[in-house]
């Protein structure tokens, strides 16, 4: 088990869609809870490619959340990050791995 010493909050996305067929998307908090967070040194992707510069990377453990997938957003420390990747890494449904992208403000 990881060592759960950093407190993150999580945001869900929320599609409107307006009388003219333009997209917009919102984020609402969802909940709260401590994870580990680790800031990625290198500058890959999981898939490898290059991620654009000046984006940072970061690794989250957390308990399972079903409901958690790519494209919500945390806060850590009044910094906010996009979830990029969402995986169970021992496929036992115990410990989801996020990979989390700063966002540019």
């Amino acid at each position: 088990m990881v060592p759960r010493d950093h407190y993150v909050r999580f945001f869900r996305p929320i599609e409107t869609t307006d009388a003219a067929g333009a997209v917009s998307v919102t984020f609402s908090s969802a909940f709260s809870m401590p994870v580990s967070f680790r800031i990625e040194r290198d500058n890959l992707t999981t898939e490898g490619d290059i991620r654009p510069s000046g984006r940072v990377a970061a690794r989250i453990m957390m308990p399972y959340f079903g409901a958690l997938t790519r494209g919500w957003r945390v806060t850590y420390n009044d910094e906010t990050w996009d979830v990029e990747t969402v995986r169970d890494p021992w496929g036992d449904r115990k410990e989801l791995e996020l990979t989390v992208v700063a966002v540019e403000q």
